[in-house]
Formats: C-alpha cells, sequence, structure tokens
C-alpha cells in the first residue's frame, strides 16, 4: 500500500481537487450523463452531468492540438479545474481545450 506521502504531490492535489469537485456538484457522483459531442476525428468528447439543479460539463480533448469546443449554455460557464472561462457565442459558449485535456465546466 502506497501512502499520499511516497506520491508526487501535484498529483496528490490534483485527486483532492477532483474529491473536492465531486463533494460540491453531487451531479458528479450520481447525476444523469447526457452526451453532447463525441467526435473521433478530433479528439473531442463531451458530456454534461445533471442532478436537479446541479450540471457539471466536461469537455475532453485526446487530440493533438487545441480545439475551440462550442457548447449550448443560457449561461456563461468556468471550468473548475483551472479557472478558464468560456466566451460567449451566437449559440452559447465555447471553451478552448489544450491537447490531451480536459475541463470540468460549471455555472459562473
Amino acid at each position: 500500500k502506497v501512502g499520499a506521502g511516497a506520491m508526487n504531490p501535484a498529483t496528490v492535489a490534483h485527486f483532492r481537487m477532483l474529491g473536492k469537485l465531486r463533494a460540491e456538484h453531487p451531479s458528479l457522483a450520481r447525476g444523469q450523463r447526457v452526451p453532447l459531442i463525441a467526435d473521433a476525428a478530433s479528439g473531442v468528447l463531451a458530456y454534461r452531468k445533471e442532478l436537479g439543479e446541479d450540471h457539471v460539463t466536461v469537455v475532453l480533448n485526446a487530440g493533438e492540438s487545441a480545439r475551440t469546443v462550442p457548447l449550448h449554455s443560457d449561461v456563461m460557464l468556468i471550468d473548475a479545474l483551472n479557472s478558464a472561462q468560456t466566451e460567449r457565442i451566437d449559440s452559447g459558449v465555447a471553451v478552448t481545450i489544450a491537447p490531451w485535456t480536459a475541463a470540468m465546466l460549471v455555472p459562473q
């Protein structure tokens, strides 16, 4: 068994942050998964987790380059992982995701 002291401190901090987000957003653990985007060519996958008034939009970029992903939303969203904000576009909002990263978007 490996204790937290033997792990990379940045990894431990990241997992703690994810645990905090899960505690703050019950939709992540128990919400319904609503598919939004599954684009194998670009490597982008997006879905929303919903439970009552709580919802989190997850966007993954498994591609080799950054992607700007449009999302339908009536409100501005912020990435709970790094505080990046979405941009307003005609059909809602857009988020730019670096290669091989993810965003967990919550209402601002």
